[in-house]
């Protein structure tokens, strides 16, 4: 069973009623109390090891070699 969240029923009634955009930020009415407030960026720590610069291949799919810009062989 899943969370009553995510049934359809909980679906419905939370799009019944009308979701009205936001208006541009120059309409806005901002308060004192809300601009005063500085929002920092959550603190995450660095991960360790290398980082993955390229995608996890699928499985059964092979390596491509690369071919040399020098030389013009591949594998190297």
């Amino acid at each position: 069973m899943c969370s009553h969240y995510y049934t359809t029923n909980s679906l419905v009634i939370a799009y019944a009623e009308a979701i009205w955009p936001i208006g541009d930020q120059i309409d806005w009415i901002v308060t004192d109390d809300a601009s005063e407030i500085i929002v920092l960026p959550p603190i995450t720590r660095r991960r360790y090891g290398r980082r993955k610069e390229k995608r996890i291949p699928s499985c059964g799919e092979e390596k491509s070699t690369r071919k040399c810009s020098k030389c013009g062989s591949n594998g190297h």
